[in-house]
């Protein structure tokens, strides 16, 4: 072997396999481009195939119309086996294109599937980054004012300082627990995306739903504070975990508003094809944090439950009675 040479004119075998790669993967993108081209002009080559489809029917049926005579000498001897011939043959592409506008929004479809589930679950993701940051400063907040406010390594020296420990603590928790329903909504609204992109409405009787919202709202120790009227024949369609959300919410608030061992009345109504949940706390009392329409409760209610069409509607009666009505849309 002359100095100078190779026995791999070539080149390495490194670089071999990377012009190997380069040429497949440009092959592929226009192997790609020309299916994408493809699908494009889809739509105009079936309206040219249809077209010559019915062209050849036409001229078939005027074929046979002229008589055996006309179709089996002369110059038209043999027509109508070509015609079959051209027939069948239009017809076979005219399936073949409708097949690939099918694959191709099934294809379209899912990769929009799979956008929305992807976003979802980033906004998932981003949401629960955010809590946790805010959740590691808040409780050293929350922990330090309740070692001040017990005085645990000593008196603060002055009244005042202890009212200021009391307000810090309770004020971090507020906010903690607002970052922590700020997350259970977003993850609501995350899973109802996913719901409504595999369309996930279920028909569902309302009684278990609202007693599973009863209890993750924190009232499985009072279970007979809850009254559950003509609920268990009321039928919703619904997005499941939503609307658990959202009575979740409602209940939380109607208990704030709740005296001490007051009732909280749920009453199904059925007006047709129309569904209704009531709610109904009496001699409800202003609780802190949930005066006005917009408590943080009821807007996240209200928030889960328009997503899915429905309405809500909350009320304070002059007798004391509070009451929150959620429509149902129409059954389908």
């Amino acid at each position: 072997m002359t100095p100078g040479t190779s026995p791999r004119p070539c080149g390495t075998p490194s670089s071999f396999r990377a012009d190997v790669g380069k040429h497949i993967r440009d092959r592929a993108a226009r192997l790609k481009a020309r299916a994408q081209g493809f699908g494009r002009h889809v739509p105009w080559l079936m309206r040219a195939v249809a077209a010559l489809h019915l062209a050849g029917l036409g001229l078939i049926m005027t074929t046979a119309w002229a008589g055996p005579g006309a179709a089996g000498s002369g110059p038209v001897a043999g027509l109508p086996g070509l015609h079959l011939a051209f027939l069948m043959a239009t017809g076979a592409a005219a399936a073949l294109l409708i097949m690939v506008a099918g694959h191709d929004r099934d294809m379209a479809a899912s990769r929009q599937l799979a956008a929305g589930a992807g976003s979802a679950a980033g906004l998932t993701e981003l949401m629960a980054q955010m809590s946790h940051e805010l959740r590691t400063p808040l409780n050293a907040v929350i922990g330090f004012s309740e070692v001040m406010l017990h005085e645990l390594h000593g008196p603060l020296g002055h009244a005042r300082y202890q009212e200021y420990a009391h307000h810090i603590s309770e004020s971090g928790g507020r906010l903690l627990k607002t970052s922590e329903d700020a997350l259970a909504v977003t993850e609501a609204l995350s899973a109802l995306i996913a719901d409504r992109m595999h369309n996930r409405r279920e028909r569902l009787v309302a009684a278990p739903l609202v007693r599973e919202a009863w209890r993750a709202a924190g009232g499985a120790s009072a279970p007979s504070r809850l009254v559950v009227t003509t609920c268990t024949t009321c039928d919703i369609v619904c997005e499941r975990r939503a609307t658990s959300q959202a009575l979740e919410h409602l209940l939380r608030e109607a208990l704030a508003k709740a005296p001490a061992e007051g009732r909280i009345e749920v009453r199904g109504t059925r007006r047709g094809g129309r569904r209704s949940l009531e709610i109904r706390v009496a001699d409800a009392q202003a609780a802190a944090g949930t005066e006005g329409p917009g408590s943080l409760c009821l807007i996240l209610a209200r928030l889960l439950l328009e997503t899915q069409g429905a309405g809500l509607a909350c009320k304070s009666e002059d007798d004391g009675v509070w009451s929150a009505t959620i429509e149902f849309s129409a059954r389908s």
